[in-house]
């Protein structure tokens, strides 16, 4: 009984350490005039209405780290382009990297 016991608990703690998965666990980051804006949810090009092109993402910084220059993500590639949201204060949006018929909305962090 004490080898199975055993043997579940090492089996447990394998599975548990292969199923780790590394990009949930960091923000999409962006800097916007001095302010941090914070990636929340993905909602679809006709759910959103975008405003005026803001400006582009000059710098993208590795995954984990926190972007401090102006126009600058830890998520967004260079050149995205950035949109205020129209009824929408604190947010900006821009293009979803994984469908571009999808938006993501950043909220501004008080």
């Amino acid at each position: 009984m004490r080898h199975i016991s055993i043997i579940l608990l090492l089996v447990s703690t394998i599975l548990v350490s292969c199923n780790q998965n590394e990009d949930s666990s960091y923000s999409a980051i962006l800097i916007y005039e001095g302010n941090t804006y914070y990636g929340e949810k993905i909602v679809k090009k006709e759910d959103v209405q975008l405003g005026d092109s803001i400006g582009k993402i000059t710098k993208k910084v590795e995954k984990e780290k926190m972007p401090n220059e102006e126009l600058s993500s830890n998520y967004l590639d260079v050149n995205t382009n950035l949109y205020n949201v129209k009824n929408k204060t604190g947010y900006l949006a821009a293009k979803y990297l994984e469908d571009e018929n999808k938006y993501r909305l950043f909220k501004i962090k008080k």
